[in-house]
């Protein structure tokens, strides 16, 4: 399907003024109706939802191993001094 909007927007290069504007106002009317992208789309948006809680919840886990590691490198630090 990509191909058949390359070659609608390659016919409007070709036209000039007038024609191209109701050619790309045809073409803006296709593109509302065509609904077979909407699926890519909300898996996009679910993928940048999931994406910035991973963000966020590897900000806390690494806050917590910071915390754990020097926990541990105190008790170290301890037994040997």
């Amino acid at each position: 399907m990509p191909n058949f909007w390359l070659g609608i927007l390659a016919n409007i290069d070709d036209l000039g003024g007038e024609q191209a504007m109701i050619e790309l106002s045809r073409l803006l009317r296709l593109l509302h109706q065509d609904e077979e992208g909407q699926g890519l789309v909300e898996y996009l948006l679910i993928l940048a939802l999931v994406a910035f809680a991973c963000t966020a919840g590897m900000n806390v886990l690494a806050q917590g191993l910071n915390t754990a590691f020097s926990e541990v490198g105190s008790l170290v630090d301890a037994y040997i001094t």
